[in-house]
């Protein structure tokens, strides 16, 4: 082969492969990565590729009131609700009105102060507060511990005794709200190749082998998207179902007994709110059964309780039940802003008794 023959292979090549990876970049790829009008895609969607489950969301706030973080923005002052949770409490899924905080805010006419987490630690961040004096500066009636239902039993069961003494600092860097787009990939990139691989890997297999994303059939339409009754969930749904088991159900249980005896000294009321996974939500739904069955709010119910448990499941079902669509967004790990504020008008507040 002359070199004039191989500079015009590989010139060839060369156009095909900036050909390919220009049609799929605005074909598929741009369309989660660099959109133009405002509008994100939600986090299984991103990992997916799966199109037609796409529910593409502006993030606005429309509220008359919001709640504030404890960072060093924060003027010091008297609240009535401390929340401590994950994603769910930071805005993770976007659309209008992501923060469960400013519909208690706005809606229950309560002032509500929001703490972020110490290294993914509940216990180490609670104990920092209840040590600290911050609680009597700020003086809570309620304090609202949030987390997704998979982690629940990793974050709350084990035991506390360890954390009782710390006081670590709470005051928290001004930092961006969760919800924000992942930084604009150039237009060639690894994941054009994804975006082809995904939709055939898919065709014959749950995660597509490699992905973190599920997808499952549901017996009836449940969203609003192009795929009506196509489910999308994280694998971590389903590696957290065997922990979910009447032991550490019982261990979770005590502690958060526990919790509720030492905050009773400040009379707060403790309400522990574990956000239903999406894939233990639309579970009945499922037309092939063929992973495990969450038991983690069914024992929860049976535990005898100190504090209020926010029952997000039943709440979230009845909904369901009343051909609600879209109580969780079809392209994301999070639920709907309109599901969230349905658990906080079923939430119910009350001040602790002595």
């Amino acid at each position: 082969m002359s070199y004039k023959t191989k500079l015009k292979f590989l010139f060839l090549i060369l156009i095909c492969f900036i050909a390919y990876h220009t049609l799929m970049w605005f074909c598929i790829t741009k369309e989660i990565f660099d959109r133009n009008d405002g509008m994100m895609i939600g986090d299984l969607g991103r990992l997916s590729y799966k199109i037609n489950s796409y529910f593409p969301r502006k993030t606005e706030v429309t509220l008359p009131r919001t709640h504030d973080i404890l960072d060093s923005d924060f003027q010091m002052r008297q609240v009535d609700v401390i929340t401590i949770g994950d994603s769910f409490s930071n805005g993770g899924g976007g659309g209008l009105n992501p923060y469960y905080q400013d519909y208690i805010q706005s809606d229950k006419n309560l002032t509500v102060l929001n703490i972020p987490i110490i290294n993914e630690n509940y216990y180490k961040t609670l104990f920092s507060l209840i040590n600290s004096d911050l609680l009597e500066k700020l003086k809570p009636k309620y304090i609202i511990l949030e987390s997704i239902e998979r982690r629940a039993v990793d974050r709350f069961a084990f035991d506390l005794d360890k954390f009782k003494n710390e006081r670590s600092n709470l005051i928290a860097q001004k930092r961006a709200p969760s919800y924000l787009q992942t930084p604009k990939p150039f237009f060639i990139n690894t994941l054009n190749y994804n975006s082809v691989l995904y939709r055939i890997a898919y065709r014959f297999n749950d995660h597509a082998f490699l992905s973190k994303v599920y997808y499952l059939k549901l017996d009836g339409d449940f969203f609003t998207s192009k795929d009506q009754s196509g489910l999308l969930f994280y694998y971590e749904d389903l590696y957290g179902l065997d922990k979910s088991n009447a032991e550490n159900i019982a261990a979770l249980n005590r502690n958060l007994n526990e919790v509720q005896g030492l905050l009773d000294r400040s009379g707060i009321k403790l309400y522990f709110m574990p956000m239903v996974d999406k894939y233990d939500l639309y579970y009945d739904h499922i037309l092939n059964k063929k992973y495990g069955k969450s038991r983690f709010f069914e024992l929860l119910r049976g535990e005898n309780k100190r504090y209020v448990f926010v029952d997000t499941k039943e709440i979230l079902n009845r909904l369901i039940k009343s051909g609600v669509k879209d109580v969780y967004f079809s392209d994301d790990t999070h639920m709907s802003t309109m599901a969230l504020k349905e658990i906080i008008d079923n939430m119910g507040f009350r001040v602790a008794e002595f």
